[in-house]
């Protein structure tokens, strides 16, 4: 690519090359596929540009489809680019003939709930896998239950400084194992919200147990 570039020297890119690990044949038909492309693209752009003899023939339809193939020829490298690489990394793997989902959702995390909820909600085939708790951290022992000692830490706090608001200090006394009480209460206000048995009415598969990924489009429960 740094040979279409005008303001890298040609003999400097050749003599950095001769540095690296690559060997000559590679160097050589490397070289001549990175270069017949961009050299017929940016002849044929100047080609048309040296046939302009006037404004009007700016639009002239050999003029635009020269500057589209300057825009898409980089376009078009990277994508075989990508391809390749793509196909070098699954060359060791078989791809099934069929998947037995559209989309195989590992861990039933707040992230995992609302993916496997959303892929649900426009029809697709979704299996979610949870070796543990629905709900994961965030419903279990993170944010909501956090939340909810926060609250009232927040609560008792506040009683302590009511004057601030102009009504009298007061201790409230803190009953540790009532507040657990509450904190288990608030989770299981919220966990219907994230059971197996509401992601199932979506169309959900819940599927317990730890997940492995074994190829690139097959994923081990259990195993």
């Amino acid at each position: 690519g740094l040979r279409l570039v005008p303001v890298f020297p040609f003999f400097v890119i050749n003599l950095v090359m001769g540095l690296t690990a690559m060997r000559v044949l590679s160097f050589a038909w490397v070289s001549q596929l990175g270069m017949l492309p961009g050299t017929f693209v940016y002849v044929n752009a100047g080609r048309e540009l040296g046939q302009l003899e006037s404004l009007a023939g700016v639009l002239s339809p050999g003029l635009l489809g020269a500057f589209v193939l300057l825009g898409l020829l980089p376009l078009l490298a990277r994508k075989l680019l990508d391809w390749l690489r793509a196909r070098r990394v699954y060359r060791g793997f078989r791809k099934p003939a069929r998947f037995d989902y559209n989309l195989l959702v590992i861990g039933a995390g707040s992230a995992g709930l609302v993916t496997a909820y959303i892929a649900a909600a426009v029809k697709a085939k979704v299996g979610l896998i949870e070796r543990h708790q629905m709900g994961g951290d965030c419903l279990n022992t993170g944010c909501v239950p956090s939340k909810a000692l926060i609250r009232s830490a927040r609560l008792a706090q506040q009683m302590r400084h009511a004057s601030e608001y102009g009504l009298r200090d007061t201790d409230p006394g803190v009953d540790f194992a009532a507040v657990m009480d509450r904190v288990q209460s608030v989770v299981q206000q919220v966990e219907p919200h994230d059971s197996v048995e509401r992601y199932t009415a979506l169309g959900v598969e819940c599927i317990e147990g730890e997940a492995q990924l074994v190829s690139p489009w097959e994923v081990e429960v259990g195993g």
